[in-house]
């Protein structure tokens, strides 16, 4: 056999790797610092709004926030299955809390700012 089709069967018979573990990294890491931007919006919208006298201030930050992690979380896990991934299943534990966070807190979402009933 020629070089070429020794090279050939060398990379036909090697196991395929799989791709880089970047959403199942990113489906930890990316709710973490949505988290602490919105710990800083929050705090930003409880100053403003105590200053006028509200009762429990900045508590649509606080759903809203909760909607956006959730969704971040539910996104990246979703894409790391996917993708097949090296290692898939570390974003199987965002995507579920994700799913949880958003299934529980959209219909509270919806009636407090859109005072909508279900």
């Amino acid at each position: 056999m020629t070089k070429s089709q020794d090279s050939a069967t060398d990379d036909a018979n090697r196991p395929r790797s799989r791709k880089k573990p970047i959403f199942g990294v990113a489906s930890w890491i990316l709710p973490c610092v949505a988290c602490l931007v919105a710990y800083f919006i929050v705090r930003a919208a409880t100053a403003a709004d105590r200053a006028r006298g509200d009762w429990l201030p900045g508590l649509h930050e606080v759903i809203a926030s909760i909607l956006v992690i959730a969704l971040c979380a539910f996104a990246c896990g979703v894409i790391a299955i996917l993708r097949n991934e090296r290692y898939r299943w570390l974003g199987l534990p965002p995507l579920l809390a994700g799913l949880c966070a958003l299934i529980y807190f959209f219909p509270d979402f919806l009636s407090v700012i859109f005072e909508w009933k279900p």
